[in-house]
């Protein structure tokens, strides 16, 4: 067995493990022969050093319900690690990260896979954690609910780096600190409910385009977020050193226009005032869409800060009444596919350039 392990049985009959590292500081790594296969759940704990979870190591657990790590300081997940086989159909499976000081998910890492999947009873929960490192597809599996609450990322999370499936998924993003950047479709896949509070978030272009609200009751709360950073000299900064609140498409979901979308925002927040800060609200949708339409009037109403001496509908009038206003940037979804429409992006750069260093 990894480490010093404790197994429990249960009036169920059901075996738990509890490991934890014997040596303070001692490196541990963990592979499938360590784990008896009729465990259903299993817990590491109080490890100072570095656990690295091997391929392959969760792949032959037919009974396991429940993983957790908790207080881990340096924890690396590498491709196929965690790749449990859910046998049973209605049966719940959860995996917890919490309090791990480095977080490495490397591509491919975690994939659920079954033959009688019920996605919503499947749980992911990062939690008082730091991610350092994230490879494409690093969660790719259908889930119930994805929950980061309290996790700080170090790096960009770039393209397609979390997959949540088709069945529609609850997700949660609390005390986020991504400042380092949510980069295009970083998230993809059917959601039902999607709730970002109290975070701060730098998003590129296209962050939330991955996503589309699944019928019949989709949810979106946005409350007491900070949105756009600034990369050195604080809020003090130049104008060339924070990086755009609200960019191109920054929060665009697939809405359908015939759904009933329960949108709700308020105490959310800007870093600064500028036309470029403020393109996702500018921009207008081809399709005329009463929800897209209705997500960006909230968002705009529940935005306080960030315009200093301004009025925001000032600021919003100028820089629409421009040519920055008349610039369109879509991201048209398709069956299977994606394109994007660019218009007047010069004209447009060259407004944004001399109005925002007037």
């Amino acid at each position: 067995m990894p480490g010093e392990c404790i197994c429990t049985l249960d009036q169920q009959g059901k075996y738990h493990l509890d490991c934890s590292c014997p040596i303070l500081y001692q490196d541990l790594v963990i592979s499938a022969s360590a784990i008896p296969t009729h465990t259903y759940s299993i817990k590491f704990s109080k490890c100072s050093g570095l656990v690295e979870v091997e391929e392959g190591t969760f792949n032959n657990l037919p009974n396991l319900e429940n993983i957790t790590f908790q207080s881990i300081a340096n924890l690396t997940f590498q491709n196929s690690s965690i790749h449990p086989f859910i046998t049973i159909r209605d049966k719940t499976f959860s995996l917890t990260l919490e309090d791990i000081s480095a977080l490495t998910v490397e591509e491919e890492a975690v994939i659920f896979h079954s033959d009688s999947m019920n996605a919503a009873t499947y749980k992911i929960s990062i939690k008082d954690s730091t991610i350092t490192e994230f490879g494409k597809y690093g969660i790719i599996t259908p889930l119930g609910e994805l929950l980061l609450q309290n996790v700080t990322l170090t790096q960009t999370m770039g393209e397609h780096r979390v997959d949540v499936g088709y069945d529609g998924v609850k997700v949660i993003l609390d005390a986020l600190n991504a400042t380092a950047g949510l980069g295009s479709e970083w998230l993809v896949g059917n959601v039902t409910y999607l709730n970002i509070t109290r975070s701060n978030l730098t998003l590129l272009p296209w962050a939330f385009s991955g996503l589309e609200m699944t019928p019949p009751n989709p949810t979106i709360i946005l409350v007491d977020n900070q949105f756009g950073s600034v990369r050195s000299g604080g809020h003090d900064a130049p104008s060339s050193d924070r990086l755009a609140s609200l960019p191109t498409e920054a929060l665009s979901v697939y809405l359908h226009n015939d759904t009933n979308t329960r949108i709700s925002a308020s105490g959310n927040r800007l870093t600064s005032c500028r036309c470029e800060d403020l393109k996702w609200l500018l921009e207008e949708d081809p399709n005329n869409n009463n929800n897209t339409t209705q997500l960006k009037q909230a968002v705009q109403e529940s935005l306080q800060a960030g315009c200093e001496d301004l009025n925001l509908n000032d600021v919003l009038d100028r820089c629409g009444n421009s040519p920055s206003g008349s610039q369109a940037c879509y991201r048209m979804h398709g069956l299977g596919f994606s394109y994007t429409v660019l218009l007047g992006f010069v004209a447009c750069s060259l407004f944004a350039h001399t109005y925002n260093n007037a």
